[in-house]
């Protein structure tokens, strides 16, 4: 459906380096309203360097600088997150049948312009995959004014999924973000569309069509 739709996300495919197996890390997390270095929209390149076969340290800079920059270490074994908070790496990501020596290398890039926002989710498995935090697909836009639903999810120090919502959804121009609780709607399968009775004019050119 991405590539049908040219939709663009944030992290391009990880790429294995200096004698890594090919596909040794299937996906990274990037967390852009978490990344205040550069200015908004500067792809960045990613390298996490192993120094042993399970330990690595990630560096990144900027496409076209030439100095490599520390942001914290990690495992294999172990889900990561990098000391600035904006790239993550699961255990689950890495492919458990391929091994790793030091200084081999995994590299992708951050695109903070995609052409499609990622909103974070908790899935449970019921007879298929249902939401369990509330649903941001489902919300009303009015304007630069944006209603959703409050995404409740893990917090320590800070509310992070409700936060993330409220800050990718200012990257976008949303400038006025309300959080509105309707949990009885998500426990019926709906959320914030089921809830008002706003009126919406179906546009003549569907989005999937328009340029």
């Amino acid at each position: 459906m991405r590539s049908q739709l040219d939709l663009t996300s944030l992290v391009t495919q990880p790429t294995s380096s200096n004698g890594a197996p090919v596909g040794l890390l299937r996906h990274a997390g990037y967390l852009d309203c978490r990344d205040r270095r550069y200015e908004y929209g500067t792809e960045i390149e990613w390298r996490l360097e192993f120094t042993s076969a399970d330990e690595f340290n990630l560096f990144y800079r900027a496409v076209g600088e030439s100095t490599w920059h520390a942001d914290g270490s990690g495992s294999r074994q172990a889900d990561f997150v990098s000391e600035s908070g904006a790239v993550y790496v699961l255990r689950d990501w890495w492919d458990a049948g391929l091994t790793t020596e030091a200084d081999q290398t995994v590299t992708f890039r951050t695109r903070p312009s995609p052409n499609m926002i990622e909103m974070p989710v908790l899935f449970w498995d019921q007879t298929g995959a249902l939401a369990y935090t509330n649903n941001v697909v489902n919300s009303l836009v009015d304007g630069d004014w944006l209603f959703v639903a409050h995404v409740r999810g893990p917090t320590v120090s800070q509310d992070w999924f409700n936060d993330y919502v409220h800050a990718a959804a200012g990257l976008v121009g949303f400038t006025n973000v309300l959080s509105c609780e309707e949990r009885t709607y998500h426990n019926g399968a709906g959320s914030i569309h089921c809830g008002t009775n706003v009126l919406r004019e179906i546009p003549a050119c569907p989005w999937w069509r328009s340029s």
